[in-house]
């Protein structure tokens, strides 16, 4: 409040008395206002006036509003006032207000007096009140309404009683306005929002009205939260209150979950800005319009929830084998079909689905099926054959008519069925097999008369693929009469048979046998046979057949041949036998036979020799024949396996007389114990020279009588039943008389060996227990023994003479018929088959045979590798136990297990460990992890499409089967190689490529002209689709009418003219056009650029320029000097003239290069001057050095004059810019990194092992740079042999070995090639390729080429400086060097990790020989000052480190080196001992001054300096170590100042959980931090840095 004080006018007599108080308001409501403060001017100058003159009774001594009689008193009331209410109080003059009339009267009809009380009413303590009336309340209080008043007029009549006098006072009193109004909200209250509408842009605009005037009038509007919608201010927003224009926030979609009714209700607030502020809410109901941004789905769509997209869909179908037309029927879930995501758009705006096939398996898919475009109805286009494939994957491609390229694909698996009608077909008309006579029942028959396959006979029938119907093979025989010989089996499928040998062959009878085989269906509904094919058997001959004498006709004891020698006779004179010659024959096919003599009965064996190859028998040299005497030469022929004896009786005549004999004096003979009584036995005679007649008895030895003889022919024949087990043998004496006189005797005696009869079976002895199943380990080699049997005959002498073959089991085992012993055909597995049956047939010389069944039971080894398990993601076909996977990852997503890769071992006590071996491109290392005991493989974090080119991983998991494996097997380990495939999200807006850009365009251009033309790149998409689109700013001035002249087209970018250029604007010749760019989505991103456009103004007829000032070309590299370039938008000038100039005034390039390329190009002026400018080449470009050139051309006309009201410019050189691309071609081929890899590996190197990765790149782009490895085959196109032992990862160029390495073949070395082709790779773009090459050494090592060598830093130091280690080790040996792993220092069994281990191997270079470890240290301690300095030169070796003396120790050798080796003195070394001590003694005196400080800071009275102000706080410092060997890193930091309350910006952030707590410091402390490797938990306690002055981590 302002309290009024007295003053005094002397003049005036004018008193100002302290009447009352005035509110600051009332005054600044005078001070404010212009109009009232003239009428207190006027009312003051005429009081002074009217005091002079008037009496001074009706004067007003004081009012509010200083005025003075007569004055207009003006004042004001609150539009809120009540009835009664005090406006002010008026003083008159008068020493009593009685003596005068006062009263109100109206000033004109529109004035009422009667707002105020009457005056009569209104004196109060001889003042008169100005009190509102009844009246004037209900006046004033309607001041907003229709009938209410801002203010009235009226007139105070004072008159003085006595004298009569009158003055009129005027009044006037204002009605102050109140803030007593709510804001009034205009419709309209809702609006359509299309789903793609740009962020930024106007949806409504929200209106409202406020009776109040001034800031209670001024409205502004505000977004709420609406608890009925609360996600609606998250989408829109009002950026200027004061205007309420509603913009969109954030892009809306008509599809999303959350509103699924397609309207969002904001509620918007509308606030006035009075002094106690009123408000009114209203909701706004935006429609969401469905929008073409989501592509087509196929139903059934089930989702996960109603945010996520629908899931995959794989519909089933089934087809017929042999149908050639028709739908596929039968197709579940539905009918194949799909559906526009955006189901309400608009009928103008709705396009058709379209179908296609996109992709299948197997290859043929594109011959067999067809699809609907329309409707998607797959049906067939060409003959189905199951035979061909059982089943087919389509993949299903829907899209959009009007954009191809909003698709959606689901898979379709279509089952061929069996007809029912298909005949069973064999691959062959003819066979031809092959088979041994008295080979054994049930001996497969051969495909060839010398190699052991058997004769495959294949069946094909679709109907039976799956083994139902079943079928059957019938056979009929010629020659007719042996169906029974042969027979077809069924092998490992319905597909395959086999023919088999039922019974014993004899090639002699039968050498060739013609089966004919018919296929039979025994099932189905209408079962088919097939077409007869014919098998024709050859029945190939074994010598089985013994030699008889000149045909059987004689030869024989009974039947001997004859002859007659005459003494004396010469030696070697040849024998006339008759019938004729000894000659052998059987019925054997190619027999040749052999002649001997066994023995000469009667005589020495010498008497006679024969011819082995004719069988001429002749007299021997110095033979003694004896007058009279015969003597029987006993003969055998041979032909190679079986013998016959015959027997020639050649009788010798002369002169002499003697008594007779016998040819032999002893007769040996074999007769069976089964011969019959009256049988022969054999036939002994004796001659005598004399011619005397002779006569034969028995003599000693006829036990029992069991022979006689003939007297007069001597025959011996069986008296009795011969007994071998009562008399095996007999030895009779023969006698044989002359009849002359006297008689004489001669004897011989003849051994009769009886052979045991074949009445018996041979029986088994052996094994003991037969029924016990024989375990045997599974596996093994070809010959590897497995049991012996043994059988005996008791007909014979034991065992001797039986022969052992397998009737069962003879595919695995095989047995020696000989010995009995059973060995394996191969290796056994014991998961196909644990329990194998076998049969041994024991048959002895007679063909008696016995039979033993045994049981083969395989007993598990460990000789598996996992196998790598089929699933959704594997690649077909798999290749076990290896396998390779596809696996698709959506960018951006967090740690995620993305497969499940199951390893199987069918070993029992299999342990299966999974390890990641290695991850391609390497800088996916720590993005993927596996666990060891499942084989799941993740993601450690988001994965970056844009990161890597192509967007893929390669990550290669080895399953190792860490039980213990079977002694000299490396077969534990398997690879499964998984490409991760990342797939793009939308995680990036389009940007314009140069914003902000510059055009220039004449005032006269036509409408439609273009100006230039926009481009955009998208990280997300090489090839995107855009959307261009202008917008306005008011903050950008000149932009609305930048946007009223100006277009953009929305799919080309161009910008072109919308209106008359030379009647619009005319004063302005700059115009900021801002322009947007937005991609498809989901969801839509965007990104804003400005284009400048400077108008200039129309030129003279001279004038002359180009349509546009940026121009886009390209040519392709190889391109010849004068190609043309080509031009989306040809380079055209206006107007079109001859009389012009064309310069290529600078020329940049990307990238960037000193040299002057404008000469690279040449512009030819075309034959039509309305045609476009030709840019020629004058050179060939290469895409490898430069990709883009930017020409700055210019167009320089004859002259140039103009007018206008524009700014003028000078259009003679007017200038365009033309970018070139260069377009890459195929013309590097792919370069490795050396030119030859050399590795060791270890002679127990596991099967698959990693032995080297060999790299190539191609200087080519996309996707002429792509290629695969493959190990280089021989011109004939064959791996060589050596090669055949190797692989090489097509995509990651790892070679791993497919073969163990064996102890004896260390030292071998292996040469072989891989190459990097490009066809493979680039098969589609059907253009030239290139391969590159690179040769591959494998030296197989062991332990005693193993070399370490120990360094003085820790291990991890060691490790990130390996590849500096080898390079030092390779340059000072001149050889090569495989680095084979880096460990902390082993000293027993301790580790030392402030040192490490380098085991490494030195390879020989030139002849690849590989060091032993004493000559590969021999070659490095030649160089210790290089090997020393290795050490302290290491990158990424901390300085501490480099600090230390180098200490090199080699195994058995350790010295300390220095960085030079020139000796030092004892002075030197005293000196550096002595600066040594000072430098310590020096850092004590440091320390004690540093602690003497902190005691005196504490101490009081002791003035502290002002606190430093320290510099703006870093970055804070990450510190994340990478650990290889060992468990702790520490680090130290000083931290300065207050440490109670530490700011939390300024902090050391140490990735690790600490293992020390530290206190809060009021001064400087100084700590280590330790923490282990695993944590990467920063944990609750960080530690802040006040002053980061000293921090070393």
């Amino acid at each position: 409040m302002v309290q009024l004080g007295e003053r005094h006018c002397e003049q005036t007599r004018l008193v100002f008395q302290p009447l009352g108080t005035v509110t600051e308001n009332t005054l600044a409501k005078m001070a404010a206002s212009t109009r009232r403060s003239f009428f207190l001017l006027q009312s003051v100058l005429v009081a002074l006036v009217m005091s002079q003159t008037v009496d001074d009774d009706c004067n007003i001594l004081s009012t509010s509003q200083l005025g003075q009689s007569p004055i207009e008193i003006i004042e004001s009331v609150d539009e809120t006032s009540p009835q009664g209410t005090l406006i002010d109080t008026l003083t008159f003059s008068s020493s009593s207000i009685n003596d005068l009339t006062l009263e109100y009267i109206n000033n004109d009809p529109g004035d009422d007096a009667t707002l105020l009380n009457p005056t009569s009413t209104s004196i109060v303590n001889g003042n008169l009140q100005l009190v509102l009336s009844a009246a004037g309340a209900v006046k004033v209080q309607e001041r907003d309404g229709p009938g209410g008043v801002q203010q009235f007029s009226l007139t105070l009549r004072c008159r003085v009683n006595s004298n009569r006098h009158v003055i009129l006072h005027p009044l006037r009193v204002s009605v102050s306005d109140v803030n007593d109004n709510r804001p009034v909200f205009q419709q309209p209250f809702s609006a359509d929002v299309n789903e793609l509408t740009a962020v930024g842009t106007t949806v409504l605009r929200a209106s409202a009205t406020d009776r109040d005037i001034g800031a209670s009038g001024n409205v502004q509007f505000f977004v709420q939260n609406n608890p009925n919608d609360p996600l609606a201010d998250d989408f829109f927003e009002i950026p200027l209150p004061a205007q309420g224009f509603i913009t969109l926030k954030t892009a809306v979609n008509y599809e999303a979950a959350d509103n699924t009714d397609h309207q969002y209700l904001l509620m918007i607030t509308a606030e006035d800005q009075g002094t106690s502020q009123l408000t009114a809410t209203q909701t706004f109901t935006i429609n969401i319009l469905d929008e073409d941004d989501l592509p087509p789905a196929f139903n059934p769509c089930i989702r996960a929830s109603l945010s996520d997209p629908c899931n995959p869909v794989t519909y089933s179908g089934e087809v017929t084998s042999g149908v050639n037309s028709g739908a596929v029927s039968d197709v579940n879930p539905e009918p194949v079909n799909a559906f526009d995501q955006d189901r309400d758009l608009q009928q103008a705006d709705q396009t058709a689905i379209k179908y296609s096939i996109a992709d299948g398996s197997p290859s043929t898919y594109a011959d067999k099926f067809q699809i609907d475009e329309n409707t998607g109805v797959v049906s067939v286009r060409q003959t189905i054959n199951r035979v061909d494939a059982a089943s087919y994957l389509l993949k299903i491609r829907a899209y959009q008519e009007d954009n191809p390229f909003r698709l959606a694909t689901a898979d379709m698996m279509i089952t061929v069925n069996p007809s029912g009608n298909e005949r069973p077909a064999f691959d062959q008309a003819n066979y031809v097999g092959y088979v041994f006579e008295n080979a054994p029942s049930g001996t497969t028959v051969r495909d060839s008369s010398s190699a052991q396959t058997p004769l495959k006979v294949m069946l094909s029938d679709p109907d039976v693929l799956d083994g139902s119907p079943a079928v059957t093979i019938d056979v009929t025989t010629q020659p007719a009469g042996n169906d029974d010989r042969f027979s077809v089996t069924q092998g490992s499928s319905t597909r395959e048979w086999y023919v088999l040998a039922n019974g014993a062959l004899d090639a002699e009878t039968t050498n060739q046998y013609t089966l004919t085989i018919t296929a039979r269906e025994t099932s189905g509904i209408n079962p088919q046979s097939s077409t007869p094919s014919v098998v024709t058997i050859n029945v190939q001959d074994v010598n089985d057949n013994t030699p008889v004498f000149n045909g059987g006709t004689a030869g024989s004891s009974a039947n001997p041949l004859t002859g007659a020698v005459s003494i004396p006779v010469a030696d070697g004179t040849s024998v006339v036998l008759s019938p004729g010659t000894p000659q052998c024959s059987d019925t054997d096919t190619g027999s040749t036979f052999t002649y001997s003599i066994d023995r000469v009965i009667n005589g020495a064996d010498n008497l006679f020799s024969i011819n082995q190859n004719t069988g001429d028998i002749r007299v021997a040299s110095g033979a003694g024949l004896t007058d009279g005497t015969v003597y029987t030469v006993v003969i055998v022929c041979s032909d190679g396996l079986n013998e016959r004896q015959g027997y020639v009786d050649i009788t010798v005549t002369g002169t002499q007389n003697n008594r007779p004999t016998f040819p032999l004096q002893q007769y040996t003979t074999r007769l069976g114990e089964e011969a019959p009584v009256n049988g022969p036995v054999t036939m002994v005679t004796a001659r005598d020279p004399d011619g005397n007649v002779l006569s034969y008895s028995l003599g000693t030895g006829n036990t029992d009588n069991d022979f006689q003889i003939n007297q007069n022919t001597g025959e011996i024949t069986v008296r009795n039943q011969l007994d071998y087990e009562r008399t095996p043998s007999y030895t009779l004496q023969v006698l044989a008389t002359d009849n002359g006189s006297p008689p004489t005797t001669a004897t011989a005696t003849v051994q009769v060996d009886l052979t045991n009869g074949n009445d018996n079976s041979p029986t088994f002895t052996a094994p003991a227990n037969p029924n016990q199943p024989i375990e045997v380990a599974e596996g093994g080699q070809n010959g590897d023994p497995i049991q012996s049997v043994q059988a005996t005959d008791p007909d014979g002498a034991g065992s001797a003479g039986i022969t052992y073959s397998l009737l069962r089991g003879g595919d695995k085992f095989a047995i020696n018929p000989t010995t009995g012993q059973i060995t394996r055909r191969g290796p056994l597995d014991r998961d196909d088959q644990r329990e194998i049956p076998i049969t041994v047939q024991a048959q002895d010389s007679g063909g008696r045979i016995g039979l033993l069944d045994l049981t083969i039971q395989l007993t598990d080894v460990n000789n598996k590798p996992p196998v790598f398990q089929d699933n959704e993601f594997a690649r077909r076909p798999l290749s076990p136990p290896n396998a390779e996977y596809i696996v698709n990852v959506d960018e951006n997503q967090p740690a995620m297990s993305i497969i499940d890769l199951e390893a199987a071992d069918p070993d029992v006590g299999a342990s299966v460990q999974y390890t990641r071996d290695s991850v391609t491109p390497t800088t996916g290392e720590t993005l993927f992890t596996v666990n060891e005991n499942t084989g799941v493989l993740s993601t450690t974090g988001p994965l970056d499409y844009e990161s890597v080119t192509p967007a893929r991983y390669t990550v290669v998991i080895l399953a190792e089967d860490t039980a213990q494996a079977a002694p000299h097997l490396n077969t534990r380990l398997s690879t499964a190689t998984v490409t991760v495939n990342i797939q793009d999200k939308n995680d990036f807006p389009p940007t314009f490529e140069g914003t902000p850009y510059s055009f220039t365009a004449r005032e006269d251009a036509a409408i439609g002209m273009s100006v230039g033309q926009l481009a955009a790149t998208d990280a997300d998409n090489p090839q995107p689709q855009f959307i261009y689109s202008t917008y306005t700013d008011p903050a950008v001035q000149n932009s609305d009418a930048a946007a009223a002249l100006f277009a953009v087209d929305p799919m080309t970018g161009d910008v072109v003219t919308r209106r008359n250029l030379a009647s619009d604007y005319t004063n302005i010749n700059q115009f900021p056009l801002l322009v947007r760019v937005s991609d498809e989505g989901p969801p839509v991103m965007s990104s804003t650029g400005t284009v400048n456009i400077e108008v200039t103004e129309r030129g003279s007829a001279n004038a002359v320029s180009f349509t546009q000032s940026q121009y886009t070309g390209t040519v392709p590299e190889n391109a010849q000097a004068g190609t043309t370039v080509a031009f989306t938008r040809g380079i055209d000038i206006s107007p079109s003239r001859s009389n012009v100039d064309y310069t290529i005034v600078s020329s940049e390039t990307t990238p960037a290069t000193s040299e002057d390329t404008t000469g690279y190009f040449r512009v030819v002026r075309p034959a039509n001057l309305n045609d476009p400018l030709i840019l020629e080449i004058t050179r060939a470009l290469d895409y490898e050095n430069i990709q883009q050139y930017l020409l700055t051309l210019q167009v320089a006309p004859s002259g140039s004059s103009g007018t206008g009201r524009r700014k003028k410019r000078q259009l003679a050189d007017n200038t365009a810019l033309v970018q070139v691309n260069v377009q890459d071609v195929n013309d590097n081929a792919p370069m490795f990194d050396d030119g030859t890899y050399v590795t060791g590996v270890s002679e127990d190197a596991n099967l698959f092992s990693s032995l080297v990765q060999v790299r190539a790149s191609d200087r080519d782009s996309s996707p002429f740079n792509n290629f695969v490895y493959k190990i280089k085959t021989q011109p004939n196109g064959q791996l060589s042999p050596v090669a055949r032992n190797f692989t090489v990862d097509s995509s990651t160029g790892v070679v791993r070995n497919l073969v163990p390495f064996r102890p004896g073949q260390v030292g071998k070395k292996f040469f072989f090639n891989v190459e990097a082709d490009e066809a493979p790779a680039q098969s589609a773009s059907g253009g030239q390729t290139f391969t590159g090459d690179t040769s591959v050494v494998v030296v197989v090592v062991n332990d005693a080429n193993r070399a370490v060598m120990v360094g003085n830093l820790p291990p991890d130091v060691c490790y990130s400086c390996k590849d500096n280690i080898k390079r030092t080790f390779q340059d000072v040996s001149g050889n090569y060097v495989l680095i084979e792993r880096v460990e902390a220092k082993q000293d027993g069994n301790t580790l030392d990790y402030a040192n490490c281990d380098v085991y490494f191997y030195m390879i020989r270079n030139g002849t690849f020989d590989a060091l032993t470890r004493a000559q590969a240290i021999s070659v490095l301690e030649g160089s210790r000052t290089q090997v020393d300095q290795l050490w302290r030169t290491c990158d990424g070796v901390p300085s501490t480190d480099r600090a230390r003396a180098s200490a090199v120790v080699y195994r058995g050798v350790q010295y300390t080196g220095s960085t030079s080796y020139s000796g030092i003195s004892d002075l030197q070394a005293a000196l550096i001992a002595l600066g040594v001590l000072l430098f310590l003694l020096a850092l004590l005196a440091l320390l004690w001054l540093c602690c003497c400080t902190r005691i005196r800071k504490r101490t009081p009275g002791y003035q502290i300096p002002p606190p430093y102000e320290p510099p703006p706080a870093p970055e804070p410092i990450i510190y994340e170590p990478e650990k290889k060997e060992y468990e702790t890193q520490e680090g130290i930091a000083t931290f300065g100042h207050d440490m109670t309350e530490p700011p939390a910006e300024k902090e050391v952030v140490i990735t690790g959980q600490y293992n020390k707590a530290y206190e809060h410091a009021d001064e400087s402390q100084v700590g280590t931090l330790s923490f282990p490797q695993a944590h990467d938990d920063v944990g609750p306690n960080r530690y802040s840095i006040v002053d980061q002055q000293t921090t070393q981590l």
